[in-house]
């Protein structure tokens, strides 16, 4: 008797080892999978009508990836639909069905089904690295083909009524597939099933071998570096390393051999401006990406502001240090003993200098008394005339004067731009000259003592011999 109750208890124990831990009573009624190899990634979705056939509501069911694939998973996904077409994204946490192998998700429902009830479900997940070229060596003018290995069932731990498949793949030119259930073959895709009462944890083996010519490329490495300016900018910097997982080219091609195994480390760069006690640096590590982990990353963080200013007040604080030495610098002489001639040089150049500016400050009053002239002729007002005529003989006397004087120096140093000068004053007393006998013309215009035509052409003539003189003077001017 004990004996036979120690066997039951074991029995009993058993069973419930290698039940599912959630919903032992969940059907799948209907199955659609799709199997997408139409690029270098397998995506897997599902379309699921789950139902409680039990007595007891259920809120929560376990999803299976099938042995083989589990180690591949870059990325799983269930939604919840609902009879208006919203869905609702549902929550997974890993778990572990005692006795069975693969990987296992407890997926909450977010409600109670109810016995008897039913539950539209959509899952999708993808992997990476599952597609084996075949043959492994091609030539570049090769086509490539793959071979892809997976379950012909929907691998669950519930009893599936009813399933059907459907592969799409890369290209219409299929080498071999398997047969099971006689599959349909149109253009670029497969349909298995529709297959009827399967069991649980059912598994045959799938395989296909096609032409799948798309980029097989991996990031082996990205390193995204985000550098926060609080003065306006964000700089980002993006280090990739990529790499061919397709078939391996033979012939000639560019690549690497080593004469034994080697570990590449990443690169490292390291940067550093304006920076005197390091900057925090927050390092995100993530493997087996693809493109739905594409989300924003927030980070929060405090900031004094007054350290604002610290890259602005090196600048300045470098700039006011550079500026300081170099004016430090420029005024000391290192010289033993003075040389004249050089002195001689620079006290020439200075008083060039001067002459330079003089000069061209005297040229600018002729265009203002061209001005004034040009205004008495419109407003007829000889107080305008004689304004200018007084501000010019005024302010041309003292530069004049001026520029007299510093050619004196100059033949007191014995330059021979004094005589340079000289000429350039002789010039400038005719542009004068002409100046005032152009006002002249002016007031004999508004007088009505000459015709417009003969203005006209006799200022035609004054300018253009004073634009002359003025080309005579620059010349001179550019030899200094």
């Amino acid at each position: 008797m004990k004996g036979l109750l120690s066997h039951l208890i074991f029995s009993i124990g058993l069973w419930a080892s290698l039940r599912p831990a959630d919903g032992e009573s969940l059907v799948n009624e209907d199955v659609k999978r799709s199997i997408d190899l139409g690029t270098h990634l397998a995506k897997i979705t599902a379309d699921l009508t789950l139902s409680n056939s039990g007595p007891s509501p259920a809120s929560s069911f376990i999803l299976a990836l099938e042995p083989g694939l589990e180690n591949h998973l870059a990325y799983i996904g269930v939604t919840l639909k609902y009879d208006d077409e919203e869905e609702s994204s549902l929550a997974l946490e890993e778990t572990r069905v005692t006795g069975q192998s693969g990987k296992f998700f407890k997926v909450k429902l977010g409600m109670q089904l109810a016995a008897g009830a039913k539950v539209k479900l959509a899952l999708e997940s993808m992997y990476t690295h599952v597609l084996r070229p075949f043959p492994t060596h091609i030539a570049q003018a090769e086509k490539q083909f793959v071979v892809f290995e997976g379950n012909h069932y929907f691998y669950s731990p519930y009893p599936t009524k009813t399933q059907t498949t459907r592969i799409k793949l890369a290209s219409k030119n299929i080498e071999s597939y398997t047969k099971l259930g006689n599959p349909s073959k149109s253009e670029d895709s497969v349909d298995y099933g529709p297959f009827k009462d399967i069991d649980a944890f059912s598994q045959d083996l799938l395989k296909l071998h096609y032409e799948n010519n798309s980029p097989f490329l991996a990031i082996v490495s990205m390193t995204r570096l985000i550098e926060v300016s609080h003065w306006g900018n964000i700089a980002v910097e993006e280090t990739i390393d990529l790499k061919h997982c397709g078939a391996v080219l033979k012939g000639p091609n560019i690549h690497v051999d080593t004469p034994y195994e080697i570990n590449r480390q990443p690169d490292e760069l390291h940067y550093t401006y304006l920076d005197t006690f390091g900057r925090p640096v927050i390092i995100a590590h993530k493997s087996n990406l693809v493109e739905q982990h594409i989300q924003d990353i927030v980070v929060h963080y405090t900031f004094n502001k007054i350290l604002m200013l610290q890259e602005p007040l090196l600048v300045v604080g470098a700039f006011y240090i550079l500026f300081f030495t170099v004016i430090i610098y420029v005024r000391l002489d290192f010289s033993i003993t003075k040389d004249p001639a050089a002195e001689a040089r620079m006290k020439v150049a200075s008083i060039t200098e001067q002459v330079l500016t003089l000069v061209n400050k005297r040229l600018g009053l002729y265009r203002h008394f061209e001005e004034a002239v040009n205004k008495y002729k419109q407003s007829r007002d000889v107080g305008t005339l004689n304004s200018g005529r007084k501000a010019l003989e005024t302010e041309h006397r003292a530069l004049s004067a001026d520029i007299s004087a510093l050619q004196s120096k100059l033949k007191a140093e014995g330059s021979d731009l004094a005589e340079k000068v000289a000429e350039i004053q002789k010039l400038d007393g005719q542009v004068k000259d002409l100046a005032l006998k152009a006002s002249q013309e002016a007031e004999r215009l508004v007088a009505g003592k000459v015709k417009k035509d003969t203005y006209i052409e006799n200022d035609k003539h004054l300018t253009s011999k004073r634009q002359d003189l003025v080309s005579r003077i620059d010349t001179i001017l550019d030899t200094l």
